[in-house]
């Protein structure tokens, strides 16, 4: 049999590994990981994770994924509702607060149209009509104030820690820094309550910074709930910014 209809020929699987060598070259292979490593000022590091625990609240954090996110969970440690305030609670990037509320409402839009297919006997010939189309619209705002049931906990998962477009350098470095050097340092501020009023606030505030930026090779690796990663590409990729806006 020809090589045509071989399968299996051993021409055929030259031709497609030279197909997938010429595909991979014409893609931004990812080169390497910028990891980044965080340090805490007022938490307590347990089971690999921060911890911030009073007689009320436990709250953990997992910042891992790349660019890093601000996840955390509050767990409600008594035995009865607590209230979260939306509205007043803040995540803070270098001293500039960005509020979890803003009351802004979404409108979600769905809808549907039917369409009817038609063949024209005899022939290969096929048309279609428009018939009946429908939508609605939803408004959804989010609530300000969230309850937390007792013994229970809620996940939130809402802001990058690096921002868009961020590009790391192509320079094998490793930078060190302190709580008073680095220049990217991360606060979580929660107001909560005991009654639904909100009259009675206590508050969680808690504090990161990053401690130490090093190039990987496999962020796996490297995997941490402290620590995050940003994806470095081969030198084609756009160029580099500053990762902290400057």
């Amino acid at each position: 049999m020809g090589i045509v209809g071989n399968k299996n020929s051993p021409m055929k699987k030259v031709l497609f590994a030279a197909l997938v060598v010429f595909l991979s070259c014409n893609v931004q292979p990812i080169c390497s990981y910028c990891l980044f490593k965080t340090e805490t000022t007022n938490t307590q590091k347990k089971d690999g994770r921060y911890i911030y625990s009073t007689d009320s609240v436990i709250v953990s954090y997992f910042f891992w994924e790349n660019r890093g996110i601000m996840q955390f969970s509050i767990y409600n440690n008594t035995d009865k509702p607590i209230y979260v305030d939306w509205k007043n609670s803040e995540y803070v990037v270098n001293n500039i607060g960005i509020h979890y509320w803003e009351g802004q409402e979404t409108v979600e839009t769905t809808g549907f149209s039917n369409t009817d297919i038609y063949y024209i006997p005899g022939t290969r010939i096929m048309t279609a009509t428009q018939g009946e189309t429908f939508s609605s619209s939803t408004i959804y705002k989010p609530d300000r104030v969230l309850s937390i049931a007792p013994k229970t906990e809620i996940d939130i998962g809402h802001f990058r820690i690096i921002r868009d477009g961020y590009h790391p350098s192509y320079e094998d470095t490793t930078k060190v820094f302190t709580q008073t050097t680095t220049p990217y340092s991360f606060r979580n501020y929660i107001v909560l309550s005991k009654t639904e009023d909100l009259k009675t606030p206590f508050y969680v505030d808690n504090s990161f910074y990053v401690h130490d930026i090093k190039i990987v090779k496999d962020a796996d690796k490297h995997f941490s709930r402290e620590s995050f990663y940003v994806v470095r590409t081969a030198p084609k990729a756009r160029p580099s910014t500053n990762v902290f806006g400057q």
